[in-house]
């Protein structure tokens, strides 16, 4: 199947891939403004078409694996970096599945991490990273899986 064929979707991933084969091989966006700029432009758009990337990753090394670049400063971090989570999954206590999944991560440098759970608040890590929006704005206004009713004994 060629390109012209392609869903919405598909030529978003099929972008994606080639961003991610360019920065793999040493064109970063640090190094050419040209791609940085068409990075930017290029995640503008998802967000207007409301297409998140690499939602069907179920673990966190193969979503970090899918998403080497970081998804807010555009920086090639491989599978470094780190994994945050939009809305956090909490201390202690019962932790919600539905939160340990790739529409709740974004992999991120470290620096860029500590700015969003650190830093002003999620409205200016917004303003800093507006490409995000979408991918934000769906984590955070999912909803949770309903949490299993304890089975009650059976009184006779």
């Amino acid at each position: 199947m060629s390109s012209s064929h392609f869903t919405v979707r598909q030529m978003a991933d099929w972008i994606d891939h080639q961003f991610n084969r360019l920065a793999e091989n040493g064109l970063t966006m640090e190094n050419s403004n040209d791609v940085k700029n068409f990075w930017t432009d290029w995640r503008r758009n998802l967000n207007k078409s409301e297409i998140v990337l690499n939602d069907g990753c179920q673990i966190e090394r193969e979503y970090k694996t899918a998403t080497p670049i970081c998804e807010a400063t555009g920086e090639y971090i491989g599978e470094g970096g780190s994994l945050a989570h939009i809305r956090a999954r909490g201390m202690g206590g019962k932790q919600e599945a539905w939160k340990d999944t790739s529409a709740n991560w974004l992999h991120l440098t470290d620096t860029a991490h500590a700015e969003l759970d650190n830093g002003k608040g999620l409205a200016e890590f917004l303003r800093n990273y507006p490409h995000l929006k979408a991918k934000i704005d769906a984590a955070m206004s999912s909803t949770p899986e309903p949490a299993e009713e304890p089975e009650q004994p059976e009184i006779y």
